[in-house]
């Protein structure tokens, strides 16, 4: 296997099971690795990432749906909260920047104050994506939300998450129930030009 073909088993997927290819603390493990190996503007280390498992991943989902007072899918919402069926195994990752840390950065070094939040809005990106890339690698099924700002202060109340760590997005990891159909692509050629 390559780089390349890690990259292509990476998918949003949407079926996933309670059976979970690893441990609760292998998740912690993965995680942890990924978040000291993705780069980042200056060093900066704003990325933040909150693993909720068992009935914290469950309580999450909860929350989500109170703050969004039922607006959201019964359906959709149980299908990520199914996904830890098992109080071990499946998960939520929520991922943050820290704004003290981009605030901070941006004291010392004024002339690239208003590029700060971008570049840390980047660097939680690429976390994202890496920690998405090193789950499929292992087997594990993932899938991307995005419920803020609707549900940051129930969460941050709720979890005690720092009020200064900005919520990104969510990740709802579990076992691979099924592959996803085939991805829509535009012409590559539209994308990528030479010149």
């Amino acid at each position: 296997m390559t780089y390349l073909d890690d990259l292509k088993k990476r998918r949003s997927r949407y079926d996933l099971t309670s059976e979970l290819p690893m441990s609760e603390e292998a998740l912690v493990d993965l995680v942890e690795v990924v978040t000291l190996e993705v780069p980042d503007a200056f060093n900066m280390q704003s990325q933040r990432v909150v693993v909720l498992t068992g009935e914290r991943h469950r309580r999450f989902w909860q929350v989500v749906d109170e703050a969004f007072e039922g607006q959201v899918s019964a359906d959709k919402l149980a299908g990520f909260s199914g996904a830890a069926a098992t109080l071990w195994c499946a998960a939520t990752l929520l991922f943050a920047t820290d704004t003290a840390t981009v605030e901070d950065l941006q004291s010392q070094f004024a002339l690239y104050t208003d590029k700060f939040p971008g570049w840390a809005r980047e660097s939680v990106g690429m976390l994202q994506y890496a920690v998405w890339t090193a789950l499929a690698t292992e087997g594990v099924g993932a899938n991307i939300q995005h419920y803020n700002p609707v549900i940051d202060k129930a969460v941050h109340e709720e979890f005690g998450v720092p009020a200064e760590w900005e919520l990104v997005s969510q990740m709802v990891v579990g076992g691979i129930g099924s592959e996803p159909g085939e991805k829509e692509l535009k012409p590559i050629s539209e994308r990528v030009v030479t010149r």
